[in-house]
């Protein structure tokens, strides 16, 4: 009897991993109308999905929808992008005539190198060699030349996709299109969010989402690194596929196929949706240090240091305007600026006004060097070590070893160079990406429950505030400040509510191929 295949709802994570950081990802065709006003789709990864799992007899799909998701902070939040439906497969029996064609001589090899005696034949290098060059490669060129013949009037500002893909690595074996679409609907305003993570673990953060849109709860299920997953309607997965079912079939929740939101390339460049000279990848990008918290410290460092009147002139301003919002005098002819001093990233000492201020620049990592009791109690961590050490106390390198830090009163030397617990003012902040999301109220209720020995508290500042402050300094200072420019390139990346900067790479990188091809 022929295996009943249920119905499935594909979760399919778009503009994800290291390729895109080459590569012109094929997903953002999901997103874009084409010349002949039809929505195409790139199913990720590779364009393809398995026959014998997802297609019928008769052709049809066993797909009924697909949502389009992007991670969203935590790989357990998925924020939907859009649904597909009704959909057309490219894939057809030609398809799998190439496959089954493929696939017997994938057996030719196997049997030649097989062996009852050697358990591990498959590892064998000539093996996977073979597999390679008689199997893989040409099986790939051939479906690659079959998709070209299907897609050869699929137009996207005039140019095809085979053009507008040609630079990408591997593009002579890739596919390009999965399904035609027959309905693509795109989230409105009213956001929508997926869960996998049905406990406390993330209960502060999910709160935070839960202000932002609707969150849908999955309860069993996990998604992990996968750029899929499907949920299918049986037994076992009944529950799941009727809830994103329900959200799914709630007009409120989406728009039709009109709107304007899923727009030809021309009516993306009119309507400046994107930016086509932000395409080339920044300095940082190209070395693979965009998210490196050492080098964003430095950059803060060399800047701060080539002129310090622009530290102090984004000190005094005020915190409405975008500002530290410092209220007492800062002399920038005293200003001392170091890295690392007692591991806090910025230490800036103004000695003539006896000031000290502390910024722990955040970009990939949570608090860090957290401390707990044998009872599982937090007794500590690097937000309070450095409260401490701006009022002349450090950690004892005699207890480095024990759960909970033991503080120590600087040496009688190290008072004369750095009389701390002297001083009058100490600000202390956390520069963080927006997407971050971190509550600093919470931060700083921790830090009293945890050590109320002294009043301190860290202020938030969000990375689109560095930014609109450094840009609007940028005809002043880009010819006097070194790598000015790059330095506001890269925090502009961690400046958006969402880090989906690959994404808005890939739609204005996809445009900037349309118009650049002869």
């Amino acid at each position: 009897m022929a295996k009943l295949l249920s119905d499935e709802i594909l979760l399919n994570k778009m503009f994800e991993g290291k390729y895109l950081d080459t590569n012109i990802g094929h997903e953002v065709i999901n997103l874009i109308k084409a010349d002949n006003g039809n929505n195409y789709i790139y199913v990720n990864p590779y364009g393809s999905v398995k026959e014998n799992e997802h297609y019928r007899k008769d052709g049809t799909t066993t797909i009924k929808t697909i949502l389009f998701v992007r991670n969203y902070g935590s790989g357990k939040i998925l924020e939907v992008l859009a649904k597909a439906e009704n959909l057309e497969p490219f894939y057809n029996h030609k398809y799998n005539e190439i496959r089954k064609k493929w696939d017997k001589k994938k057996e030719i090899i196997i049997n030649q190198y097989k062996s009852k005696e050697n358990k591990d034949w498959y590892k064998n290098e000539e093996y996977k060699r073979d597999c390679l060059d008689q199997y893989i490669i040409p099986m790939q060129e051939e479906l690659h030349n079959y998709n070209l013949e299907q897609i050869k009037d699929i137009k996207y500002n005039g140019k095809g996709l085979d053009e507008i893909f040609a630079d990408n690595f591997l593009n002579d074996r890739a596919l390009y299109v999965t399904f035609k679409a027959k309905v693509l609907k795109i989230n409105p305003d009213k956001r929508l969010f997926i869960n996998f993570s049905i406990d406390d673990e993330n209960k502060e953060y999910i709160d935070k989402i839960s202000k932002l849109g609707e969150i849908i709860n999955i309860s069993g299920e996990r998604f992990g690194q996968d750029l899929r997953k499907y949920i299918k309607d049986n037994k076992i997965e009944k529950s799941a596929y009727n809830i994103l079912n329900q959200y799914i079939q709630e007009e409120l929740y989406w728009e039709e196929i009109e709107s304007n939101k899923i727009k030809t390339i021309s009516s993306m460049i009119e309507d400046k949706d994107v930016n086509i000279e932000s395409c080339k990848p920044n300095f940082l990008e190209i070395i693979s240090q965009e998210y490196d918290e050492l080098v964003h410290s430095n950059l803060l460092l060399h800047i701060f240091k080539s002129e310090p009147e622009l530290f102090c002139e984004f000190a005094k301003l005020p915190k409405e305007d975008g500002g530290l919002g410092v209220e007492f005098e800062i002399s920038e002819k005293h200003i001392n600026i170091v890295r690392e001093e007692g591991n806090i990233d910025l230490l800036i000492e103004d000695k003539k006004n006896k000031s000290l201020f502390v910024i722990e620049n955040k970009i990939k990592s949570g608090i860090n060097s957290i401390r707990y009791d044998e009872t599982g109690v937090q007794v500590g961590n690097q937000l309070i070590k450095y409260i401490r050490y701006t009022h002349g106390e450090k950690v004892s390198k005699k207890n480095k070893n024990l759960s909970r830090y033991v503080y120590e009163e600087f040496s009688d030397e190290e008072k004369i160079r750095k009389p701390y617990e002297l001083y009058e003012n100490r600000k202390f902040y956390i520069f963080a990406p927006n997407y971050k999301h971190f509550d600093i109220n919470a931060i700083n209720k921790n830090i009293r429950e945890i050590d109320s020995k002294y009043d301190d508290t860290y202020d938030l500042i969000e990375y689109s505030k560095l930014f609109e402050f450094f840009d609007s300094k940028k005809k002043l200072y880009e010819n006097k400040i070194s790598y000015y420019n790059e330095f506001l390139y890269a925090i502009k990346k961690h400046s958006f509510v969402l880090d989906n900067i690959k994404e808005r790479r890939m739609f204005e990188s996809f445009a900037l191929k349309t118009f650049s091809i002869k």
